[in-house]
């Protein structure tokens, strides 16, 4: 009998050291398998923006991903020689080339920016101002859903 009890304690906790260690993996790598659509998101809006092609003399200054919850965006940000007008017409074909409807619009400031959309993104392209001089421009780009 003595035996029989030994074997129910040691089966006993084996069963609640299972437990707790099947829930301790997911206390603490659920949280980042919640995550992982957003990383993916992040790489997919990366694509989307490096195959939007540049206008003529402008130059990659530099790209930057994050993503609020799911939702992941990037800021890319260029130089360009050119006005606002004619990187602003370059934008519209390209974008529309690739699917996008695009409008102009004006931020809270009243400067000009381009609000553009498609079914997977949305995001905005404005001047870089300092000083009265345009020096740069920026590209902001969306997902507008989480689901692949």
């Amino acid at each position: 009998m003595e035996q029989a009890g030994k074997k129910r304690l040691i089966v006993s906790a084996g069963v609640a050291a299972l437990v707790l260690l099947v829930a301790g993996y997911w206390a603490i790598f659920s949280s980042r398998a919640l995550q992982w659509p957003g990383y993916v998101g992040e790489l997919q809006v990366r694509a989307q923006v490096k195959a939007i092609k540049l206008p003529a003399g402008a130059e990659f200054a530099g790209m930057q991903s994050s993503h609020n919850g799911n939702v992941p965006f990037v800021i890319a940000s260029y130089t360009a020689n050119s006005d606002f007008e004619t990187v602003k017409g370059h934008y519209r074909q390209e974008l529309a080339r690739q699917g996008f409807t695009s409008r102009i619009g004006y931020d809270s400031a009243g400067k000009e920016r381009v609000f553009f959309c498609s079914p997977k993104y949305s995001g905005s392209l404005s001047p870089l101002t300092a000083y009265g001089v345009t020096r740069g421009y920026m590209l902001i780009l969306g997902r507008n859903e989480t689901r692949r």
